[in-house]
């Protein structure tokens, strides 16, 4: 946040940053652009900083009508409308936020992991709801969903029962996802298919909590799901050549 921009403005900040060798990523809070020149030097500058792989994260005010007139008494500027910044993000490759948690979240993700070289993402789940889910939203962000290798499938069926799951992408674990090697084996799969950039897979620690009770009742005493899928997920990071994401449902109460 550079406040109302009075000597440097939001494009010499960029290009500095973009040249400074200890930043990996950029955040920046912005109101509004001066003129039809900066918003051109604007839309370079971050279009620059994206292809030199430093990722930038833009929280851009002003959605309401009573936010642009504070926007207005407070820097002299008009806030522009919604579908010119969702244009730049698009047209530059970075992200567009709408609050201060969502770019905190984007800058630890981006931090926490590499950048991956396209945009087409491998979804592991269990069940078919959270994995509508997840690509609805990756879609609606331009990320694609591509199909897997013949031989990633077939790889994956040696392991994952046929009954109520899926081994395309999205992939549904279904009940064998319960079995934390399980994820494991198929996050190594991904990680060798060519058409896969990025392994996003979803974490739901309450179902996993109620096949512990049931294995506790069957003998299996000392058995801890969610401690083992930590560990084989550390692992599967350990060998990966792939960024990976994990996307909590919920978290319960000991996890």
């Amino acid at each position: 946040s550079i406040g109302n921009s009075l000597d440097l403005s939001p494009v010499e900040f960029l290009n500095y940053f973009n040249q400074d060798d200890y930043t990996k990523i950029i955040g920046l809070y912005i109101e509004n652009l001066r003129s039809i020149n900066q918003g051109r030097q604007f839309m370079k500058a971050v279009k620059d900083c994206n292809l030199n792989r430093k990722p930038v994260i833009l929280w851009r005010a002003g959605y309401g009508e009573a936010t642009k007139k504070a926007i207005l008494s407070h820097t002299g500027g008009l806030a522009g409308n919604n579908e010119m910044w969702k244009a730049v993000g698009k047209q530059t490759g970075s992200c567009i936020v709408s609050n201060s948690n969502e770019l905190a979240a984007l800058a630890s993700a981006f931090n926490l992991t590499r950048l991956p070289e396209t945009r087409s993402v491998g979804v592991i789940g269990i069940g078919g709801g959270s994995t509508i889910e997840a690509i609805d939203i990756l879609e609606k962000y331009n990320l694609k969903i591509p199909n897997l290798t013949e031989k990633t499938v077939q790889k994956m069926q040696r392991f994952v029962p046929d009954v109520n799951t899926n081994v395309t992408n999205p992939i549904d674990l279904g009940g064998s996802g319960i079995q934390p090697h399980t994820y494991y084996r198929t996050i190594l799969a991904l990680d060798k298919d060519p058409n896969i950039s990025s392994i996003m897979f979803i974490k739901d620690p309450e179902r996993f909590g109620g096949f512990q009770d049931l294995l506790e009742e069957i003998g299996f005493k000392g058995t801890n799901l969610n401690r083992d899928f930590i560990r084989y997920v550390s692992k599967a990071k350990g060998v990966s050549t792939k960024p990976m994401y994990c996307v909590m449902l919920k978290i319960n109460e000991g996890f």
